[in-house]
């Protein structure tokens, strides 16, 4: 009896480590969404492990999206907190190049990671993003424009090359 409560306790412990990751990979495709009183936004965004990040923002009223936006930049990870610098802006409406070596930098806590869904807190203002790693993202949110998408990689490889050193 004694050698099946220790291999059953063993087990659970395997099953649990495995399952619990300590490693806080941000990395890869994530989608989620943030509610709050004042907005329902849906969140796409895509963190490479070359640093790059694409991130699309659709904001919706009564389930209708009312308008959306693209931020492209930079990303890094340390531990339980990223950060990312957002080095361009676009929406239906404009496309802006963010402030040369000195765009937004936004900060965030990692909550979790477990089974491919992720729980982090944004340092700035206290809001919390859940989100799911997914496979695959219609590209097209970020390369449908293809003068956009070219745009915002000059800039962000400009802004590596120039700004950032140390990354």
């Amino acid at each position: 009896m004694k050698i099946t409560k220790t291999i059953t306790l063993t087990i659970i412990l395997l099953f649990s480590y495995s399952s619990f990751s300590s490693e806080l990979d941000m990395t890869g495709i994530w989608i989620g969404e943030s509610v709050t009183a004042s907005e329902h936004r849906k969140i796409y965004t895509v963190r490479t492990r070359d640093g790059y990040y694409f991130s699309r923002h659709e904001y919706y009223e009564d389930d209708a999206m009312v308008r959306w936006l693209h931020n492209y930049g930079i990303w890094g990870q340390s531990d339980d907190k990223f950060w990312t610098y957002f080095v361009v802006y676009a929406s239906a409406t404009s496309v802006k190049n963010l402030p040369d070596c000195n765009p937004p930098r936004f900060s965030y806590i990692v909550q979790s990671i477990y089974q491919n869904k992720t729980t982090y807190v944004a340092e700035r203002d206290g809001v919390e993003y859940t989100m799911a790693r997914i496979d695959k993202l219609p590209i097209e949110f970020f390369t449908n424009d293809k003068v956009l998408h070219k745009f915002a990689l000059e800039k962000i490889n400009t802004f590596k090359q120039e700004c950032r050193k140390e990354l």
